[in-house]
């Protein structure tokens, strides 16, 4: 018994050895008091950081942290208000020399795995990322895809120019793809604008050929199959331009609105799993689950005969573990079941259980002052609550999220928000984000007056009123 406890101890030694990442360093000039962090997010599909490790330098600004890390990807380095990207590898044994005064221009890296940090901390000063994001800077579609094709160019010589012997495998991979399919996305967002002057979401207009690029694209390139950005590049620009308006030529605007949303769901599955291969198949289609699940949810069967599918075209054990919890959490939002619970404050720093609007119908929107298309709701948002301003049986409920707090108090003094408002924290904004299952801003919810869902992905302002209408009844 003894010998077989010492060889599972010892396995598991090896184990943790082997998925370790050892981070030391020393940083000058540092606040006082700034403890080092360093965070990944949990997967592809769940945004929620895990702290690896923490520590508080020493006296002279010294640290040193032991990390598990088992599989190489992207990580995080923190202090005060300060972050910088790493790329980590199992067994890599870094040493970091950084001054906070100057903290992108004087980080440096040695040791075993510096190479490709050096290299990550290069590609940020150069601000390669940062510019692929200007599309708001420019008015004219085509400049600015001369503008994005000429930062590609220098984007891959750059990478040409300091690509090291010493790189490992898999960070080599990692930063060919990103730097291959980061300008993909920008040319997507270039179209959706936010209008102020009319507090409107707008598309701009862009020529016939503008996406015939994408008709080149790689759809299937398996050694990107787990890089975030070649997935953005393809389920976000590839799949809504190319395929998305075939699918809608094939349904009938004669259908309503729920024969609608079925069927174009359905298709949407179907053609992702018909076009797309292999690892970047099942990628795809834990994407089209994770990003519509909630949707599914209002039609039980439907979400159920898409479980069903799903756990026989996917593949990775990993990606249906996270969708099977993902369910399990649905179908606590389903209709009738009780609302989460939470308690924030207002602006006069009073707390405001939910529950203590029971006995209301209540309608949460989750937005933030930041989000364009949260802000282009709002001029409808107020035509919904001055239709029942004098109904003392409706609540609106704006909880602002991942915003500033400044920022929230002086939006909501101007007056245009007339309903109860309240402010969650960055920890309390990810518990929200988690209990309610979404994604994205803006989320809206709607409650009867027992204190359970009647939707957990309600309509928006502008759509909404006869379910609330119902829900008076």
């Amino acid at each position: 018994m003894k010998k077989i406890i010492f060889v599972s101890l010892l396995i598991l030694l090896i184990r943790n050895g082997s998925s370790q990442v050892i981070i030391s360093g020393q940083i000058k000039n540092a606040p006082d008091s700034s403890e080092v962090t360093i965070t990944r997010y949990k997967s592809s599909f769940e945004f929620e950081k895990i702290i690896l490790g923490k520590v508080m330098p020493d006296k002279d600004g010294k640290f040193i942290l032991h990390l598990n890390f088992d599989k190489a990807g992207e990580a995080t380095f923190g202090i005060a208000d300060q972050v910088t990207y790493m790329y980590l590898v199992p067994k890599d044994s870094l040493n970091m020399t950084i001054d906070y005064e100057r903290f992108d221009s004087s980080l440096l890296y040695s040791g075993k795995g510096s190479a490709d940090n050096n290299y990550m901390a290069a590609d940020l000063l150069a601000n390669f990322n940062w510019n692929a994001q200007l599309h708001r800077e420019f008015t004219d579609a085509n400049k600015f895809a001369a503008f994005e094709d000429s930062l590609e160019r220098e984007n891959q010589l750059f990478l040409k120019k300091y690509k090291s012997s010493t790189f490992t495998k898999e960070f080599y991979t990692h930063i060919t793809a990103t730097t291959k399919y980061r300008y993909i996305y920008p040319r997507f967002m270039f179209k959706i604008r936010y209008n102020p002057e009319t507090n409107a979401m707008e598309e701009a207009k862009v020529p016939e050929n503008y996406f015939d690029f994408l008709k080149k694209m790689n759809i299937n390139d398996q050694q990107a199959a787990e890089n975030s950005t070649y997935e953005s590049a393809l389920g976000n620009t590839y799949f809504y331009e190319i395929c998305y308006p075939k699918i809608l030529k094939e349904v009938a605007d004669s259908l309503s609105p729920k024969e609608k949303t079925t069927l174009l769901l359905t298709k949407e599955y179907n053609v992702r799993k018909t076009l797309f291969k292999d690892e970047i198949r099942d990628y795809q289609l834990t994407y089209f689950m994770n990003m519509h699940i909630s949707q599914a949810a209002s039609d039980v069967k439907l979400l159920e005969e898409f479980m069903k599918a799903y756990r026989m075209d996917c593949k990775n054990l990993t990606y249906i573990s996270i969708i099977e919890n993902l369910y399990v959490q649905t179908m606590s939002l389903a209709k009738g079941r009780p609302a989460p619970e939470f308690v924030l404050l207002d602006a006069e720093g009073k707390q405001v259980a939910l529950s203590s609007l029971k006995g209301k119908v209540v309608y949460i929107d989750f937005w933030a002052t930041w989000c364009a298309p949260c802000l282009s709701e709002m001029p409808n948002s107020h035509k919904l609550s001055e239709k029942f301003k004098d109904n003392k049986d409706v609540v609106f409920l704006y909880v602002n999220v991942r915003d500033d707090e400044e920022n929230w108090k002086k939006f909501i003094a101007k007056g245009t928000l007339q309903g109860v408002n309240l402010f969650a924290n960055e920890t309390q904004s990810s518990e929200l984000y988690k209990v309610y299952n979404f994604k994205g801003i803006p989320h809206y919810v709607l409650i009867d007056k027992n204190g359970n869902l009647i939707n957990a992905d309600a309509e928006r302002p502008s759509s909404i009123e006869q379910e609330i209408l119902k829900a008076l009844e």
